[in-house]
């Protein structure tokens, strides 16, 4: 059964995150209160959560304009996609996606995106339609993802400043992410998969036939 999360549920949230990433608990406590429940997905079988993904809202800023105004694109980036390894192959995981695209086509949003944590869980996104890859803009990553940069803002002011600088062809996270970011850049280092530019920094599916990003170099400026 597939269910909004409560706090009732972070023991097991907590526990899943425990066996299937490799992170320390000081990051997986601090992504847990930070993300936990707001936002969150279950998949509970045997009285239980099993299987587990966090959505968070971003825009995609296109170089088109309606009425003087750059257009923007609403979406949805999906995190922590995980399930316990005793319960995996059965379709969880596959099913908690289904189920967000189904909402989020209902609400009319234009598309939904993953960052992989590695080369190998590519082909599972690929698979259930994230098949548009995005790769790392080198032009940008000397400024919104270094960390010493990004530590001198708060959400608010990291969120004009990208919108000043970028221009057109990003994606554009919301001020409270911001903060939740440049906390999150302090905890978690980057692994060399996120620095590998021969592999795509981020998978995108589109929900509208009429939506897609003006180019495979879009701006994301993750910074992790």
């Amino acid at each position: 059964m597939i269910r909004s999360a409560t706090k009732q549920d972070i023991s097991d949230i907590r526990h899943i995150y425990k066996k299937c990433f490799d992170a320390s608990v000081e990051y997986i406590d601090f992504f847990l209160k930070k993300c936990t429940p707001r936002h969150t997905l279950v998949y509970e079988q045997d009285g239980k959560a099993v299987s587990v993904v966090q959505t968070m809202s971003i825009s995609y800023i296109s170089n088109s304009r309606t009425r003087g105004n750059r257009d923007s694109h609403a979406g949805v980036y999906i995190c922590g996609l995980a399930t316990l390894p005793e319960y995996r192959s059965r379709g969880y995981a596959k099913s908690l996606i289904a189920y967000i695209r189904n909402n989020a086509k209902r609400y009319g949003w234009k598309f939904m995106m993953v960052h992989p944590s590695n080369a190998e869980i590519v082909p599972f996104y690929d698979k259930i339609g994230f098949n548009t890859p995005i790769y790392r803009n080198a032009d940008s990553l000397p400024l919104f993802e270094n960390k010493a940069f990004i530590s001198n803002f708060d959400g608010v002011s990291l969120f004009l400043t990208r919108d000043e600088r970028l221009i057109s062809d990003y994606f554009q996270w919301n001020h409270y992410l911001l903060d939740y970011i440049i906390e999150e850049a302090a905890l978690n280092p980057p692994s060399p998969y996120q620095y590998d530019t021969r592999y795509p920094y981020l998978l995108l599916m589109s929900l509208n036939d009429g939506f897609s990003p003006e180019s495979t170099h879009s701006t994301f400026s993750f910074p992790l």
